[in-house]
């Protein structure tokens, strides 16, 4: 962590300890941070997400709908 995860670096410290000790952390809700997060991702999440660029092709033919 650099910047102000320095500054976070207590409370993630602690709520990794909390996972591991107890199975839950007491202080915040980590679901969202779930695994099953990306059991509905499609094929092509990267560039829906816009992490990598579109084909040719289908910038072609989002440019075209």
């Amino acid at each position: 962590m650099s910047s102000v995860g320095f500054g976070l670096s207590p409370a993630a410290g602690r709520a990794i300890m909390e996972l591991l000790r107890y199975g839950r952390c007491s202080f915040a809700d980590l679901g969202s941070f779930s695994l099953s997060r990306f059991a509905n991702l499609t094929d092509n999440w990267r560039e829906e997400r816009g992490w990598v660029a579109a084909t040719p092709t289908q910038a072609i033919h989002e440019l075209s709908v």
